[in-house]
């Protein structure tokens, strides 16, 4: 169990969400094409390993690279957060399309009028050849949104 394996290897790490989102980016083939998925940890390589099973004996591997990291801890009373938003995740799939891969960072800003996501560009060397990215979204768009 992950239980166990915790307690003998405990590692904190993070990886950029849009890269697991390009294994999965067509769920409509996948749902067709893969029989299974497996998904190991390769601590010594640094590495997060998806395998996709296919039909017919065919297996993609997708190897991306992780970075260890401290965890962080918020302290706050969930019972004080009082803020819901609920919606399906090809929304949130078309609003992440908008940003580069390699982007590493997206603030979400939320309002009672809108909810808007916007790149963060820290050390570019020229400012001026950086490609910045904010799209909003109304919260008639979300299933939940108080």
């Amino acid at each position: 169990s992950l239980d166990d394996a915790e307690d003998e290897t405990s590692v904190q790490c993070k990886i950029a969400a849009k890269s697991c989102l390009s294994v999965f980016r067509s769920l409509a083939t996948l749902e067709k094409t893969v029989d299974r998925c497996s998904i190991d940890l390769d601590i010594p390589a640094s590495k997060l390993i998806f395998v996709l099973h296919c039909k017919h004996g065919i297996t993609k591997t997708y190897n991306l690279g992780f970075q260890e990291c401290e965890s962080l801890q918020a302290i706050f009373s969930k019972d004080l957060s009082v803020n819901v938003i609920t919606t399906q995740s090809k929304l949130l799939q078309d609003v992440v399309a908008n940003f580069q891969t390699s982007q590493e960072e997206i603030t979400m800003r939320v309002k009672a009028t809108e909810l808007s996501f916007k790149n963060y560009v820290d050390d570019d060397p020229d400012p001026a050849k950086s490609l910045l990215t904010e799209t909003s979204l109304d919260p008639e768009e979300f299933d939940h949104y108080c």
